[in-house]
């Protein structure tokens, strides 16, 4: 027989377990909210068409090859942007939605 000393400590610690949990997976819900807003996001539609491809194609990845080249053109091409504005001294180092259209429509053809 377990003395209510060993149950309440193991109940305890499951509890602490459980909360542990739930913290990982409201972190884990943030960084999935943070990562599928446009103002974070620049490569947001590259990736949601290339997740949509995954979808229809039953996860065949040879199926949807392009998708994934044109996700990480878009990923390379602003990761640089990044860089050259860290180099530059501009914060925020990725820039808002609004200058990305901007420079994106400054560009004579799409970089990705």
């Amino acid at each position: 027989m377990i003395g209510s000393g060993v149950l309440w400590c193991r109940v305890a610690i499951m509890l602490e377990k459980n909360v542990k949990a739930d913290r990982r997976q409201k972190r884990m819900s943030n960084n999935m909210r943070h990562s599928r807003s446009r103002d974070n996001n620049p490569c947001l539609q590259e990736s949601e068409a290339s997740r949509k491809c995954m979808d229809e194609n039953l996860y065949n990845r040879d199926a949807c090859s392009y998708y994934f080249l044109k996700y990480k053109k878009c990923r390379k091409f602003w990761h640089e942007i990044m860089i050259q504005r860290r180099v530059d001294g501009v914060n925020p180092n990725m820039p808002p939605a609004e200058e990305r259209k901007r420079i994106l429509e400054s560009l004579e053809s799409m970089p990705y």
